[in-house]
């Protein structure tokens, strides 16, 4: 959990917030599942594994501290395929960098000898279901009226923003400014992906003439 924790944290130093969220909920499932905030790695085991799988699939009451820091508590309704696919995945990278970080091959010296993950079949995901949206309905969102300063007019806008720059993320909206535009083109680096890319996640999209209005409305 020291481990996991310290983890945590380099991620969020390196801005890449989504993949802490995910190892923070495995984390906080792991001392659910043990009921201490100590686990040896040699627990992480096979047999470990079915009976968290197990936990996963079952009603529970979970403890969590609030953002006052108050102890709250909620009743985690059982896990779908889906879920538990992402949990044993997220479990298996946090087992994989501890393994990285302790293990020295190439000195002789291997800590963390086993690996479960060899003899243990993670449930596949199911495949996703198909939500292309409607031309109509598109249309509908477009030319619905709504209060200036809304909230739904604040989902509207950036929902047809997106649409228009070809599915570019809300993260990304807000960080580009005017120097990311470049001779009628959105330029910039998606944050998802530059650094897993050898050329940064380099995306570059024509603004089209329905986009400009609703740049220059949210742009920064």
């Amino acid at each position: 959990i020291k481990f996991c924790n310290e983890y945590i944290k380099e991620l969020k130093d390196g801005k890449k917030d989504k993949s802490a969220a995910n190892f923070n909920t495995v984390k906080n499932s792991i001392v659910d599942f043990f009921r201490r905030e100590k686990v040896l790695v040699d627990e992480i085991n096979l047999d470990m594994l079915y009976d968290w799988e197990r936990f996963l699939r079952t009603e529970r009451v979970i403890k969590r501290l609030n953002q006052f820091h108050d102890p709250v508590t909620t009743v985690q309704k059982a896990l779908a395929d889906s879920s538990v696919h992402n949990y044993m995945r997220d479990l298996r990278g946090l087992f994989n960098h501890a393994r990285k970080r302790y293990n020295k091959k190439s000195l002789g010296i291997v800590r963390i000898e086993h690996y479960p993950f060899d003899e243990f079949k993670i449930v596949d995901a199911p495949e996703t279901k198909k939500r292309n949206t409607q031309v109509s309905t598109v249309k509908d969102i477009r030319d619905c009226n709504l209060k200036s300063g809304s909230r739904a007019e604040l989902a509207r806008d950036l929902f047809m923003l997106s649409f228009y720059m070809c599915g570019v993320n809300a993260v990304d909206l807000f960080q580009i400014d005017e120097s990311n535009i470049t001779s009628g083109r959105l330029e910039y680096n998606r944050s998802k992906t530059k650094g897993k890319r050898k050329d940064n996640a380099f995306i570059s999209i024509k603004i089209v003439d329905e986009a400009k209005p609703l740049l220059k409305k949210y742009m920064g």
